[in-house]
């Protein structure tokens, strides 16, 4: 049996790439393409090394353990629902593993392990057409309407306006935030929509009764990503989806996006 390094490191970057976004987007985050990119690229390497070198240790329980915790640190970051992500990865990498044996059993050799790495004895241009396929399946699925069911994850391109600020942002539809006309923006975002005075108390460091008592607005207490339920500054502003007519909406300023690497995150509803 011949086996081409080439098509090695590519069949395993597919697969780490599509397990790593599966996990994201089951964990509820942001997927930064490079990253998962980056993940998947040490994830292809570490496969190689597998399949190419005659020592035993790195095909250990607790190097692949390591190792796949290392690819979920790259491809996310060490964020809050961190173990959350890793678990998904295992159990989606466990569910792969599985297939992969059963179907080796009918391939007559065509599609296997080799070291721990998955190999493919097929033309890689059919490879890539089958995963474009795969992602694209994927991508389907996640736009379906019961995708947007409590409990998922779904990302909305959205333009954000207050007086003369604006700003676009990936708003996250439906990440424990519950309250009907609020969005939580994080400082990044509410310094770019709020008047230089504010924006310069913001980076500051004021927090939300001093805002109010310096600007006036408003107080709000949402179950924000990483917030706890603490009252935030909140502001008036217009919000516009793609393809929607912009709509009034009340900006909450979340600290606790900014540990998130989010931007926008808003319920489950319809504006």
């Amino acid at each position: 049996m011949t086996v081409y390094i080439d098509e090695l490191l590519l069949v395993n970057f597919i697969t780490d790439y599509l397990l790593l976004s599966l996990a994201g987007h089951f964990s509820r985050k942001r997927l930064c393409r490079w990253r998962v990119a980056l993940g998947a690229a040490a994830g292809a390497v570490y496969a190689a090394v597998c399949a190419l070198t005659r020592a035993e240790w790195p095909v250990w329980l607790p190097v692949k353990l390591a190792v796949g915790v290392g690819m979920c640190a790259v491809g996310f970051g060490r964020s809050r629902g961190f173990l959350r992500t890793v678990g998904w990865f295992f159990l989606f990498s466990a569910a792969l593993g599985g297939g992969v044996w059963v179907l080796s059993v009918f391939s007559g050799g065509r599609l296997g392990y080799l070291g721990g790495a998955v190999y493919f004895t097929i033309p890689a241009w059919k490879l890539l057409i089958l995963a474009g396929a795969l992602w694209g399946l994927f991508e389907l699925l996640a736009r379906l309407p019961g995708a947007k069911t409590a409990g998922s994850a779904v990302y909305r391109k959205a333009e954000l306006f207050c007086g003369g600020g604006r700003a676009e942002v990936n708003v996250l539809v439906d990440s424990g935030c519950f309250l009907r006309g609020v969005m939580l923006v994080s400082r990044e975002v509410a310094c770019a929509l709020l008047s230089p005075g504010e924006a310069e108390a913001v980076r500051g460091g004021a927090g939300a009764e001093e805002l109010v008592l310096r600007f006036g607005g408003s107080l709000v207490s949402a179950s924000g990503v990483g917030d706890g339920g603490v009252l935030l500054y909140a502001f008036r502003g217009e919000v516009r989806f793609e393809g929607k007519k912009p709509v009034p909406v009340t900006f909450a300023l979340s600290p606790g996006l900014d540990r998130e690497g989010l931007e926008a995150v808003m319920g489950n509803f319809e504006l």
